[in-house]
């Protein structure tokens, strides 16, 4: 198992020996018993009943009924989808709290809250300004304002790549869209509602929120918790890869 999914459980709260059970299974590529598994890693049998049902629990691994009885890993992209569904989930009552204004609780501490679009943007310009390597986004695609896209095409100029998610098409928007594909923005599209992330390269991770649906203000949060980030990262890679090619006839 690569070293990047270990540090995205740590995130999700699962511990070293349960890590360390996924890591063996996922190596062997094939069913192992208590025995073999100990074996690996040097500890007692006993000591592996606990976190293997905790993983069973969890849907991490499956439980294959013979004697004696063995385990099999899960595919690790089947896992993350599993943590990121109980993520955005989190992150719903995370955007209730920003909207109703609700003491925020001090495990969000990593995130520094963004109470105006106008401070959003600021500090959304000054990231995009660092971009060496690829600006991923998921937004709507509706923001038309000259300065805005100049500033995209400028982290293109600069020799980066920008991959563009658009979570709403609209055929108002249709030769907007070409020109930004004319112009070196990557686009596909998933219908994925009010969802506004943007990824600055590995560095950086923005959110924005409405604080009500007909509302033309933004919230939002900033981290650069590496976890957090390499969370979102992964998160992004597999809804881009589940996505559709923006095909302009369709609209």
């Amino acid at each position: 198992m690569k070293s990047s999914y270990a540090e995205i459980f740590k995130h999700f709260g699962i511990t070293n020996l349960e890590i360390e059970i996924l890591e063996i299974l996922a190596e062997c590529r094939r069913e192992l018993t208590i025995k073999d598994i100990s074996s690996k890693l040097a500890c007692r049998g006993e000591n592996l009943y606990r976190p293997l049902k905790k993983l069973l629990e969890k849907g991490f691994i499956i439980h294959i009924d013979t004697y004696p009885d063995r385990y099999k890993f899960k595919n690790w992209d089947r896992i993350l989808r599993k943590k990121i569904t109980e993520e955005k989930i989190q992150l719903q009552d995370f955007q209730e709290v920003l909207g109703t204004s609700k003491k925020i609780d001090a495990s969000l501490s990593v995130f520094e809250v963004i109470q105006s679009r106008e401070e959003y943007k600021r500090r959304g310009d000054s990231l995009m300004l660092q971009v060496e390597d690829v600006l991923r986004i998921i937004a709507s695609g509706s923001e038309q304002s000259r300065e805005f896209w100049k500033k995209h095409f400028d982290v293109i100029k600069r020799g980066a790549s920008i991959r563009f998610l658009i979570n709403n098409l609209n055929n108002e928007n249709l030769d907007m869209y070409k020109n930004w594909e004319r112009t070196g923005i990557i686009l596909r599209r998933m219908p994925l509602g009010g969802l506004n992330l943007i990824l600055y390269d590995n560095d950086a991770v923005q959110m924005g929120f409405r604080p009500e649906k007909s509302s033309r203000d933004k919230i939002g949060i900033i981290t650069k918790d590496e976890n957090i980030v390499l969370f979102f990262s992964k998160y992004f890679d597999i809804l881009w890869k589940n996505s559709e090619r923006v095909r302009f006839q369709d609209l």
